[in-house]
């Protein structure tokens, strides 16, 4: 267990000091030791990533990368890692209710992880259904404030938290703000097409929800680019395109990824297209 090691160590290297290289020698000894002869958890958590990485995004995760996940989460229940990669697949497969509870499991690892709490506490607030649950979800979200560089993760929590309370002007604020800091997400258009709904706002409303679906419009195209290269797995052309999309859309680490798999399986570049 490094990570409860490692955090054991820091906490007793301020009641003896001089103990610190010692302690240090002692993790590299053992990361090294595990790197050489992986356990069961570890493989079952680098296949998971190795084939994730031929999907090229989380939202197109199979069963069997799933399963891997929640082998080495099941094998190491204190890993944070492994736990890390399980709550990424579940967002992005939108599997929020098992993602909440993999969020809840992380912080009681790392209780101070600001993000996690805005992202347990925006999980918690969708699913909110009476005064226990809303309270419970806002104080994850106001630990969360106290880092200002996650204002646009904690606004939206607390748009949908004001959307389940169904206090849709409050909510169409937060989440309005949230997407002025970044989060401009389909998901997030859509609750604020829901929250202008309920405050009365039409116009805003009917916005919301067409940027949502222009969106959702790049996301079919995408995972059609992708679907396209699974079946045409050695057509160049079918590389140029699905990077070429990917780079329109502003995802150049993508469109990177996917002339770099080219490049492994050919040896040769893609042309590009851009402009």
């Amino acid at each position: 267990q490094a990570f409860a090691a490692r955090r054991a160590y820091t906490k007793a290297a301020g009641w003896w000091p001089k103990r610190i290289p010692i302690m240090q020698k002692r993790l590299q000894a053992y990361e090294t030791e595990r790197a050489l002869h992986p356990s069961q958890a570890e493989m079952a958590f680098r296949e998971a990533r190795r084939q994730l990485a031929l999907r090229y995004s989380a939202a197109r995760a199979t069963p069997l990368i799933e399963s891997l996940a929640q082998k080495a989460v099941a094998l190491e229940p204190t890993n944070p890692d492994y736990l890390k990669f399980l709550l990424q697949l579940q967002l992005a497969l939108r599997q929020n209710a098992d993602a909440a509870k993999t969020a809840s499991r992380m912080l009681t690892l790392t209780p101070h992880d600001l993000h996690l709490q805005a992202v347990a506490g925006a999980l918690m607030a969708e699913q909110a259904k009476n005064t226990q649950e809303f309270a419970e979800a806002e104080s994850h979200l106001k630990l969360a404030q106290a880092d200002a560089g996650l204002e646009s993760a904690w606004r939206y929590g607390f748009g949908l938290l004001a959307l389940q309370r169904q206090q849709g002007a409050q909510a169409v604020k937060e989440l309005t703000r949230a997407i002025e800091l970044g989060g401009a997400t389909e998901v997030t258009f859509e609750k604020l097409a829901q929250a202008a709904t309920l405050a009365g706002e039409t116009s805003l409303a009917e916005k919301a929800l067409a940027q949502s679906r222009q969106i959702m419009e790049e996301k079919r195209q995408e995972r059609e680019a992708l679907d396209k290269l699974d079946r045409e797995p050695s057509n160049p052309q079918a590389f140029t395109e699905a990077a070429t999309i990917f780079e329109a859309h502003g995802r150049g680490n993508v469109a990177e990824s996917i002339r770099a798999e080219w490049r492994r399986r050919s040896g040769s570049s893609l042309e590009s297209r851009m402009p």
